[in-house]
């Protein structure tokens, strides 16, 4: 579904539902988990495009996003 699905609703212009992909579906489900009040959250690891996504969503909300990105060294 390229597009956020715009063909779809381009062949259904009457649709009356909203389409959400795999990514939009797991920000939504991590912000919705997230207790009232949060005001900090820290990401762990490479952005993926999902990790991307949720945290522009959280800056948009007002929650400050703080990643930490662990070199191949110190893990092992």
């Amino acid at each position: 579904m390229n597009g956020n699905g715009g063909l779809f609703y381009q062949n259904n212009p009457k649709l009356k539902v909203k389409i959400v992909d795999g990514t939009g579906l797991a920000v939504a489900t991590v912000l919705n988990g997230l207790p009232p009040g949060t005001k900090n959250v820290q990401l762990v690891g490479k952005l993926s495009k999902m990790a991307s996504v949720l945290a522009l969503t959280l800056c948009q909300k007002g929650i400050k996003v703080k990643n930490i990105v662990h070199s191949v060294n110190e893990i092992q």
